[in-house]
């Protein structure tokens, strides 16, 4: 009667035996005070279990090996900076591939062509120094060959440093971090620039080996143009030989040469017209010395020949004319001066004859010469459109050829830009940040570790008080009573301290 009545509850518990139910407590149900009271109950096992996590937290990291991470920036663009302006066959990158550009430059900073270039650049497989710096397992394979030692050692190296290699893109720029873990600053530092040194080597020896295809390319195609380009020349000379196609000038708009027999009709043809002008203007000069008097002619009266004979005419009749008054027809003086003057008719008559020949002659001369050349241009309209005939096939050949030409030009300019180019090679990935060897370890850290393992040690403490509190059938409250047995409570006798007696208690309100 003076404790805490406890009931045991067995499977040869009276209740039980009278078949009434016993509910058991639902985590469901309990309330914050319900986790408080737990968690004070059993206050000392979470408040073991947080205080061993932390210790062992503490002691497995002071146990580890420091890891140093060593960090390489690169810039990496989309397009190089172009020397010349020209093409370098390498695609160019558009905003709705940016995305695709950069993973696809971190993947070969991951790929293990790069981590075999890095393996060979510091000779990390010719020993297995740095398979145990790394703490990695150095094959041994009994009674295997060199080769195969040789293998298995680049093998493990090519695992440590794909383990151990982190790319680490910065958000919002073109940056990335190269990072590299190991025991030794040193060799992380080391390890890190290479890997970024050898990414950019073999970033150029990717944009040479592509201008290095392109050469090959069109040293081909240069070969296979030039030789279309000589079958098409000699096809073009030998058909203008057999059908005497004979060009003596450039190629016209059409790109078309023109013939000799076209050239002599052009030629001929405009003498035709200056041969028609020249006896339009001499028939007409004859029709008017033949049809008006030949003294009203320009050649005639501008002559000087004509004019000092009209002048000496007119003055031996001024001096007839004169005399006539003195002397008679007959007199000796008046006929020498009227077979004077009948002389000078005579010469004035014959000049003017010979001046209307003339005229007549140069209309006849003009008129021979405008059917001569008529007729010459008539033979060659002939000969001029046989030719155009035969053309039609040079023509073809010949616009073949300059096909030829202008396509074997443009391959060998392309082939010059591509030589420039190869000896310009562009780079878009720089180096912003070498490596330093680090001075503190990034591994382990201490506060994660202890917060990691405070977090572990409180969540264990919680599990086993949950565990413990299931396990505790104990009674120890009116309402685990109800609970637990299912019937009411219909006393409690309070436990009460030493030397204190039940009448005491009861005069105490806040018993």
């Amino acid at each position: 009667p003076g404790s805490r009545a406890e009931y045991d509850r067995r499977p040869t518990d009276p209740w039980m035996s009278a078949g009434r139910p016993m509910p058991a407590a639902s985590a469901s149900s309990m309330g914050i005070a319900d986790y408080w009271r737990l968690a004070l109950k059993h206050r000392l096992v979470i408040l073991g279990s947080l205080i061993a996590a932390i210790l062992a937290g503490a002691l497995l990291t002071l146990l580890m090996t420091p890891i140093y991470t060593a960090n390489t920036t690169l810039q990496i663009e989309r397009e190089a900076v172009r020397v010349f302006n020209v093409d370098d066959g390498q695609p160019r990158e558009t905003g709705v591939q940016s995305e695709e550009f950069f993973q696809t430059q971190y993947g070969l900073l991951r790929s293990r062509v790069l981590a075999e270039r890095v393996i060979d650049t510091l000779g990390l497989a010719s020993s297995d120094t740095f398979i145990e710096a790394m703490g990695g397992d150095v094959p041994q394979a009994e009674g295997a060959t060199a080769r195969d030692q040789q293998v298995a050692r680049r093998r493990e190296v090519l695992k440590l440093l794909s383990d151990n290699l982190n790319v680490v893109p910065v958000r919002g720029s073109r940056l990335v971090s190269v990072q590299f873990d190991s025991p030794d600053p040193a060799l992380s530092a080391r390890i890190a620039n290479t890997f970024a040194t050898n990414f950019i080597q073999m970033n150029l020896e990717r944009k040479y080996e592509s201008s290095s295809y392109a050469r090959e390319f069109l040293e081909d195609r240069i070969a296979q143009t030039k030789a279309r380009l000589e079958e098409a020349e000699r096809g073009l000379v030998a058909y203008a030989t057999a059908e005497q196609l004979i060009n003596v000038s450039e190629p016209d708009e059409n790109g078309n040469a023109q013939p000799l027999s076209t050239q002599n009709l052009v030629s001929l043809n405009t003498e035709l017209a200056e041969a028609r002008a020249t006896r339009i203007a001499a028939e007409e000069k004859w029709r008017q010395a033949s049809s008006a008097s030949v003294m009203s002619l320009p050649e005639v009266f501008q002559n000087p020949a004509v004019q000092r004979l009209t002048e000496e005419r007119a003055r031996l009749q001024a001096e007839y004319q004169q005399k006539t008054g003195i002397f008679q027809p007959d007199y000796p003086e008046m006929v020498q001066l009227r077979a004077r003057i009948d002389e000078l008719e005579s010469q004035i008559n014959a000049v003017t004859a010979g001046i209307r020949n003339s005229i007549r002659g140069q209309y006849q001369v003009a008129a021979n010469e405008e059917r001569s050349l008529a007729s010459a241009v008539e033979g060659l309209k002939a000969e001029v459109l046989d030719v155009r005939d035969r053309s039609v096939q040079y023509n073809i050949l010949q616009r073949e050829v300059d096909t030829s030409r202008t396509l074997y030009d443009g391959l060998l300019q392309r082939y010059k830009e591509v030589g420039v180019m190869a000896g310009v090679s562009t780079n878009n990935i720089s180096i912003v940040d070498q490596a330093q060897p680090p001075v503190r370890p990034s591994k382990p850290n201490l506060l994660m570790n202890l917060a990691i393992a405070a977090l572990l040690g409180l969540g264990l403490g919680l599990v086993i008080a949950f565990v413990l509190d299931a396990l505790d059938q104990s009674l120890a409250t009116p309402d685990a009573v109800e609970s637990k047995l299912g019937i009411p409570v219909l006393g409690v006798i309070p436990l009460l301290g030493k030397d204190e007696v039940p009448s005491a208690a009861l005069q105490d309100s806040k018993s």
